[in-house]
């Protein structure tokens, strides 16, 4: 991951940030044009974006505030910063175009053909579940016609890789018990677990299986 950063010119956690987005509908690939070349746009119009505020401009050192009297977020608007957030967001688009288009066509599927399969109503509204058996109320997403909007595409992919995690992480949490685990579980944080001793890649593999989360790893971090 970090030489696929280093490429762009950036570190691993906007790399990865980016990605998140991408995953979540939140990159702008409305500013890309079909051939890969994106459209100039004016800096408070990128700033709409999360993931550059957060992601971008943090890892460019510019402060970003928001404009309550024209109901914006800026930043100091000089041609330097416009081109290097359009830089970072144009790199990262060419080395993943096919992958956004991917997901995008992904959270296409789940407002469609996924929902209208996996649905349950409850007290006249539509609901579906996650693999941790948590609920999100999908109507408030949808329009007259029963379309869902995008923020609901983009809230129900969340959901629904939320709810994979957090049962790949149970299923870790859960092998603790057993009495020859070499690791013990001191937290479960549904997106991570803090252990005292090392968890093997056995059982990793093992809770990929169980959860049927087969591309899940995990990320070792010091706990401080």
């Amino acid at each position: 991951m970090i030489l696929i950063a280093s490429h762009l010119g950036i570190d691993k956690d906007t790399w990865k940030g980016l990605m998140y987005g991408a995953y979540f509908g939140g990159f702008p690939s409305s500013y890309f044009r079909k051939d890969g070349t994106m459209i100039d746009k004016k800096t408070y119009i990128m700033l709409k974006c999360e993931i550059v505020r957060k992601h971008i401009c943090k890892f460019l050192g510019i402060e970003t505030w928001y404009n309550y009297k024209l109901n914006r977020h800026e930043c100091n608007d000089t041609v330097e910063n416009n081109k290097a957030i359009q830089r970072i967001l144009s790199a990262f688009y060419v080395q993943n175009k096919d992958l956004i288009n991917e997901l995008k066509e992904w959270r296409d599927y789940l407002a469609t053909d996924f929902f209208d399969s996996n649905f349950e109503i409850k007290a006249g509204k539509k609901y579906i579940w996650n693999r941790s058996n948590m609920p999100i109320e999908m109507t408030q997403y949808m329009n007259s016609k029963g379309v869902i909007s995008n923020k609901g595409k983009r809230d129900l992919a969340s959901h629904i890789l939320q709810g994979q995690e957090a049962l790949f992480i149970s299923c870790i949490t859960s092998y603790s018990l057993e009495e020859d685990c070499p690791y013990e579980v001191m937290s479960d944080q549904a997106d991570g677990v803090i252990v005292q001793g090392f968890i093997p890649d056995e059982y990793q593999e093992r809770a990929r299986q169980d959860s049927k989360f087969e591309f899940a790893y995990l990320e070792e971090k010091p706990y401080l």
